[in-house]
């Protein structure tokens, strides 16, 4: 009963975004940014590896402007801009008594604006984000209602005191990835990334695509998973595959200070495989990713399921 009422929950966001594919018959004025896409995905480790831990929640929300779309990236600085919002939970283990060598509870709200371009086969999205942590956001109320509601423990009130503290990060975000055609619908597309703000870090991986849906479409990477997901629906029915894996190294994260007893990994690993389904009145995609551990005591590496469909009435 649970899980029925948690996925039940989930259709909410594909309602709100229910009319938002632009539409085709109407030709966009070349001089106007205007609205193109839409896209989000929610990540839980319920819907992965069925526990409540680490990074255990993400909600991520995309809209895309352009100057008149054609199915591929514009060359220009700023002619596609994104505006992304994500809320992100994060907590220990236990969330009634964690362990002294457990991580705190943080959560995350970001509004964010990106530029994504390609120039000379390369493919660039760099942006800027402002990222709020500790009890002001409100992130840490809003999961203990939403776990009161699918009737699961919420986070105890003492680890909601011990959360990391309120804090404004200005965090900026660089990308530069090529694809590549290797034939037979299959796409070969390594990638690096940069970050630096509420997390400094830097990664460098690769996703395989295999299978047509969601080419000449804007994907957008999630930031938790990695996982790249759909702005738009134009592409062709059927189904696709995704693959992909990255490795980064964190230099400093806001979500471990320091700490005798917690201690942040350096690097990090994630591995992640996803498939997109389009049909005539609907599109669904599902991944996995798995998520190395991200401190030295963390007992185990965690699995999170990534969800996101829109059906069409």
């Amino acid at each position: 009963m649970r899980k029925l009422l948690f996925i039940a929950l989930l259709c909410i966001p594909q309602l709100v975004f229910a009319q938002s594919d632009t539409d085709n018959d109407v030709k966009p004025d070349p001089l106007k940014r205007e609205l193109v896409g839409v896209g989000w995905l929610f990540s839980d480790d319920l819907i992965g590896d069925d526990y409540d831990r680490w990074q255990t929640a993400s909600l991520t929300f995309s809209w895309i402007y352009a100057r008149g779309w054609q199915g591929k990236l514009p060359s220009g600085f700023g002619d596609l801009f994104e505006i992304r919002a994500y809320t992100q939970m994060i907590s220990p283990e236990n969330l009634t008594v964690p362990s002294a060598t457990d991580r705190r509870y943080a959560g995350v709200l970001s509004l964010g604006a990106y530029t994504h371009f390609a120039r000379r086969n390369y493919e660039y999205s760099i942006g800027a984000e402002l990222v709020s942590t500790g009890p002001q956001n409100g992130v840490g109320d809003l999961q203990v209602q939403f776990h009161k509601l699918i009737g699961s423990t919420p986070p105890s009130q003492a680890i909601r005191n011990n959360q990391i503290p309120n804090g404004f990060y200005p965090t900026v975000v660089a990308e530069v990835g090529r694809e590549f055609d290797l034939g037979h619908s299959v796409r070969f597309r390594p990638f690096g990334e940069a970050r630096a703000g509420d997390e400094t870090l830097a990664r460098i991986g690769f996703d395989f695509t295999f299978g047509q849906v969601g080419r000449s479409e804007l994907l957008v990477r999630d930031k938790v998973t990695g996982q790249r997901y759909r702005t738009m629906r134009s592409g062709p029915k059927g189904v696709s595959a995704i693959f992909g894996v990255d490795a980064a190294y964190v230099g400093d994260s806001v979500y471990f200070p320091g700490s005798a007893t917690v201690i942040m990994e350096n690097q990090r690993y994630r591995a992640r495989l996803g498939f997109n389904w389009e049909a005539k009145h609907g599109n669904l995609f599902y991944g996995l990713t798995y998520l190395s551990r991200e401190f030295e005591s963390q007992r185990q590496s965690q699995v999170v399921g990534s969800l996101s469909f829109k059906m069409s009435f």
